[in-house]
C-alpha cells in the first residue's frame, strides 16, 4: 500500500506496505470470514412441508403483487417439474430466508431464475443478493454457460436489484427486461 504524496501535507507518512504481522493476521482473518459467509446460507430443494410458510409469505401484499398469486396448482407444478427446481435458501439456524425458482436449459446454454422471493421480514437487508449467489453456487444445477432473469417492466425494484448485483441488462425480450450473468470458467 502506498499513500499518495498529496497526503504528506496532512502529516501522513508514506506507507510502502502493511507491517508483516498485520498482513498475516489479515490473511488469517479473511480466511475465517470467508468460511463464515460460505456457511451462512444452506440451499436445498423445496418440499411439500415448506408450503405453510411459503403461503404465509405470499400473504404479504408486495410479494403477492409481484410474484403471486400462488395456490395448490402452483405447488403441485413445482413439486412435479423436472426441468428445474424451486430452491429454499435457509440461514444458519435453518430458517427460510429466500425462495428461488430455477429453470434449466437442456442445451446447457442458459438457465433462468424465474422467481426470487425474500422473507418479507428480511426484505431490503441484502438477503436477495446472498440468495442469488448461493443459488448459482448450488451443486445440483446442470452445467450452463450463463444465467438469465426476466423482470417485469412494472417492477423497478427488481430491475435495480439485478443491475446492482452485476447482471448485464440485455434490453426487452417479449415485453420483459432480460438480464444475464455469465458463468465464470473453473480455474485450473
Amino acid at each position: 500500500i502506498v499513500e499518495p504524496d498529496k497526503h504528506a501535507e496532512w502529516g501522513w507518512f508514506r506507507l510502502r506496505r502493511l507491517p508483516e504481522p498485520l498482513t498475516i493476521a489479515t490473511r488469517v482473518a479473511l480466511l475465517h470470514l470467508a468460511k463464515l459467509f460460505e456457511n451462512r446460507f444452506h440451499v436445498r430443494p423445496m418440499v411439500r412441508s415448506d408450503w405453510p410458510w411459503i403461503s404465509d409469505w405470499f400473504r404479504d401484499a408486495e410479494l403477492d403483487r409481484q410474484l403471486g398469486p400462488i395456490d395448490d396448482e402452483w405447488l403441485e407444478h413445482v413439486l412435479s417439474d423436472h426441468g428445474g427446481v424451486e430452491l429454499v435458501v435457509e440461514d444458519d439456524h435453518g430458517q427460510p430466508a429466500a425462495l428461488v425458482g430455477c429453470v434449466w436449459d437442456r442445451s446447457g446454454d442458459e438457465h433462468a431464475i424465474t422467481d426470487l422471493a425474500v422473507n418479507p421480514r428480511l426484505r431490503r437487508s441484502g438477503i436477495g443478493r446472498e440468495a442469488v449467489t448461493a443459488t448459482l453456487a448450488w451443486a445440483g444445477h446442470p452445467a450452463a454457460k450463463c444465467w438469465i432473469a426476466f423482470v417485469d417492466v412494472d417492477n423497478p425494484a427488481a430491475f435495480s436489484f439485478f443491475s446492482a448485483i452485476g447482471w448485464r441488462h440485455e434490453g426487452l425480450d417479449d415485453g420483459m427486461h432480460r438480464f444475464c450473468r455469465e458463468i465464470e470458467a473453473p480455474r485450473r
